[in-house]
Order: structure tokens, then C-alpha cells, then sequence
């Protein structure tokens, strides 16, 4: 390199005298999303990511504005300037994936003209329940017209950082599927010590098993960031039980096989593991049916007995 060049450029040294470093990524999102949403949901795609430098602060911020929307600024701390290329790829796609559960979409280039004196707002948008609830694997049994049926009927709830959803231990049956933010799942061990044995992100279902049999929560969910939720009670889902009796058995195998998944690849399961999901699969679905009270064919509410 020419001394000029030297003499004339300025350098960066990202390993001395701490290789911690902060990187940042710009992203445009449209005006009608609310900014302490938008910023919840952005902040959520970070602290989801693995790798990251641990004991920093992460930050968003609206950085400006243009045509397009609200541009915002994701800072976040890595451990090597070498992981930068790498980490940034693993947060822009956990930004994507969160803004499309969210229903945030990052506007194209336009422009809009109204004939009216006054201008309209426009709502902020949020995904339709129904589109939702089809993207959880157990529930792949249901139909089309049933994920519309039960999009209907759910009902949003809004918590804030530090809000237990759920506790271990609790007979609680509502079923929630995470729509914005991050969730913490811990495990209370016998002598009183609590372990973090998961992450709940946008997209996932938590408290199935109580919401289709009854049983206590096996673990407690805590809000690691404000967000949203939709929930379903049991005595909603009821009815599609009743007309679909058969659907018990469906259910059993799906959420079999999804315990099975949880500690197993496809490529290592076996003989043992499919008669494993077979007995599982029918313990689950005989107690979806006497929790919906199936063979008797009344018609109370599993939430009133």
C-alpha cells in the first residue's frame, strides 16, 4: 500500500483493545407501524439470535425518515468483528420472519394521492388470525374452513416485558400462538433452582397440551419483551371436535410425534421411536377425549367441569 494512502486514510482497528463490536442494520418499515411496536418487534429479532455479545445493550432506533416509511436503526453487539457478515444474515432473517408474523411489511417505494381534502389514517394492520394458526405444525389436521372457523373466534392480548403468561404448576387451559416479541420458558426444579430451557418466538403455539387434556402447566413463560398474543380456550375449540370426533386421534399423533421431535432428528429415529409415537399418539388422543367429554357426547364446557 502507497505511504499516501497511508498518510491520507483513516483505519479502524475492530481488535484492540476489546474485540467486542457494535454493528447496526438499517430497515425501513411503513408509517402506520406504531413506533413502540415496531421497535418491540425489531428488538425481539435481536435477542432472539444466538451468538451475540452477552452483558451489551441492544438498541433500535428511528434513525430518520422518507418516502418510503420510518427508517430504523438495529444496533447490536457482537464478539468478533469476524462474526459480523454471519450474524447479520442471522438477525436480517429473524427480522423478516418477525415482521411477517407481525404483519409488518417493509413498504416498497411509493406514492399516494387522495381526492379528499381531509386524509384518511390508515389502521395499523396485524396478521389475520386464521393465517396464523395454519403455519403451527400440530394443527396441520385442521382444515381450511376450521383455521377460518377458529380464527374467528380468538382474542388478542397484549403483555408487557416482565408478565408471566404462564406458571408451572398451574391448571390453566388457554392455548396462545405469540404473534409479536419474545418469550422465556423456565423449568423450577424439585430443590427450588430455575433453569431456562427455551425461547417462544412469533409463530409458536405454548400451554397445547393443557388446552387439549387438561394437564398443569409443565413449565412457566415469561415476556422477555413487550408483545402480542392470540388465545384460544378450550370451549371454543370444542365444537369442531364434536362434528370431527376422529380429529382427537389426529391431534394425538401430531403432538406425539412433535414430543418425539423435540429430542430427535428424522434421521435417527427407528423402529423403537415409531412404536414409541404409536403409544404416545393414543395415550394423548384417549385424554383429548375424556377432557371434551367425546364419548359421552354432552355438550358442557371442559373449562366448566
Amino acid at each position: 500500500m502507497p505511504n499516501g494512502n497511508l498518510a491520507g486514510r483513516q483505519f479502524i482497528n475492530y481488535s484492540a483493545p476489546d474485540r467486542i463490536y457494535r454493528e447496526a442494520i438499517d430497515i425501513v418499515l411503513d408509517f402506520s407501524a406504531l413506533p413502540a411496536r415496531a421497535e418491540n418487534v425489531l428488538l425481539a429479532a435481536v435477542l432472539a439470535t444466538e451468538g451475540l455479545a452477552e452483558g451489551r445493550p441492544h438498541h433500535v432506533r428511528i434513525k430518520g425518515f422518507s418516502e418510503r416509511g420510518v427508517l430504523y436503526e438495529v444496533q447490536f453487539w457482537i464478539n468478533d468483528y469476524a462474526d459480523r457478515a454471519r450474524l447479520r444474515h442471522r438477525i436480517s432473517s429473524n427480522i423478516l420472519r418477525q415482521l411477517t408474523h407481525a404483519g409488518i411489511s417493509i413498504p416498497h417505494e411509493q406514492h399516494e394521492v387522495y381526492v379528499s381534502k381531509e386524509r384518511r389514517l390508515r389502521q395499523e394492520r396485524r396478521i389475520e388470525p386464521h393465517r396464523l394458526l395454519s403455519r403451527v405444525s400440530w394443527l396441520g389436521t385442521l382444515s381450511a374452513a376450521e383455521f377460518v372457523q377458529l380464527g374467528e373466534i380468538v382474542t388478542g392480548r397484549e403483555f408487557a416485558a416482565g408478565d408471566v403468561l404462564v406458571r408451572q404448576g398451574d391448571t390453566g387451559q388457554t392455548l396462545r400462538f405469540l404473534v409479536e416479541g419474545l418469550l422465556e420458558v423456565s423449568i423450577t426444579a424439585a430443590d427450588g433452582t430455575q433453569a431456562r430451557v427455551g425461547l417462544i418466538e412469533p409463530g409458536d403455539a405454548f400451554g397445547e397440551m393443557s388446552f387439549l387434556t387438561g394437564a398443569p402447566r409443565t413449565a412457566t413463560v415469561t415476556a422477555h419483551t413487550d408483545g402480542y398474543a392470540f388465545e384460544i380456550q378450550p370451549k371454543d375449540f370444542e365444537p369442531i371436535l364434536r362434528a370431527r370426533p376422529e380429529l382427537a386421534g389426529e391431534l394425538g399423533r401430531m403432538m406425539a410425534i412433535r414430543g418425539v421431535s423435540l429430542r430427535q432428528t428424522a434421521a435417527q429415529r427407528d423402529a423403537k421411536t415409531d412404536a414409541e409415537i404409536t403409544t404416545r399418539a393414543g395415550q394423548i388422543a384417549k385424554r383429548i377425549r375424556e377432557f371434551f367429554d367425546l364419548a359421552a357426547g354432552e355438550t358442557k364446557s371442559p373449562c366448566n367441569r
